[in-house]
């Protein structure tokens, strides 16, 4: 569904991230022995690897996407990503550089 919905380049982006996020880390568990302390374990490992916030919710997105998808189907009872939530937002910082007119003037000029 989700390829008729989206652009194919955002689809791409979104199953290589739920590939290599997700199930890399899943890879050898069934879908029934998912549960709160495996997800939790799961977003620490996400939230070592320092990733923006953004990246983070795309990746959460996708996963809980799915296991609503298996909830839906009965493949399991429970989505358990959502009782845990999504990810801790952390504090980003934004470098912005602003110049003055004459430094911009003589941006061209190098």
């Amino acid at each position: 569904m989700l390829s008729k919905r989206h652009k194919k380049q955002c689809f791409e982006t979104t199953r290589q991230n739920f590939k290599k996020h997700v199930l890399s880390y899943f890879q050898k568990s069934n879908i029934n022995d998912l549960n709160i302390k495996k997800i939790i374990e799961w977003q620490n490992i996400i939230l070592e690897k320092n990733f923006k916030n953004n990246y983070n919710k795309n990746i959460y997105s996708a996963f809980n996407s799915f296991l609503n998808f298996c909830v839906l189907n009965d493949y399991t009872p429970t989505n358990y990503l959502s009782v845990v939530g999504s990810f801790t937002k952390k504090i980003e910082f934004r470098e912005y550089h602003t110049y003055n007119l004459f430094q911009f003037w003589n941006l061209e000029k190098d």
